[in-house]
């Protein structure tokens, strides 16, 4: 069944911490969701799609693991990558900010305003303009990530 993984948690690790069980909530393409256990590290990250079957093991529980074949990356997903960029540019625009302003000068609104132009730097670099949403996306992962942040801490 092709199912996506919506819900992890760590229930058992090995002492030597070679072997882990988790329990996961899988959801269907039918929209069913299912509770297993699974040994599957890849199966346990959110937002995992891909083949996947259960099985019963020696004790009677219900198990599922990966098939092999196509699957989706779940490591990484667009958002994931926005919030990269977005840390990022905040640490480079505290180190811009650093260097060419007096430290008193230095507020939230500047550190903002120099993230969000190293943040689209990133898309340009690689020989594309940022889109719209890609733009929004900035806006919301910076202004939360530098407003939660005391100005003190520049």
């Amino acid at each position: 069944m092709q199912a996506k993984t919506i819900h992890s948690e760590q229930i058992w690790s090995s002492e030597d911490g070679q072997r882990t069980i988790w329990e996961v909530t899988l959801r269907a393409n039918d929209g069913k969701e299912y509770r297993l256990k699974s040994y599957s590290n890849k199966i346990a990250q959110l937002g995992f799609e891909g083949e996947v079957r259960s099985y019963l093991n020696p004790r009677g529980e219900r198990f599922v693991r990966q098939l092999p074949g196509n699957t989706k990356p779940s490591f990484r997903s667009s958002r994931d990558d926005y919030a990269i960029r977005a840390q990022w540019a905040i640490g480079q625009a505290i180190n811009l900010a650093a260097v060419k302003m007096d430290k008193d000068a230095i507020t939230l609104p500047v550190i903002e305003k120099y993230a969000k132009e190293l943040f689209a730097t990133v898309t340009r670099v690689k020989g594309e303009e940022p889109t719209a949403a890609e733009q929004k996306a900035a806006e919301g992962y910076i202004s939360g990530l530098s407003l939660n942040q005391p100005a003190s801490a520049f």
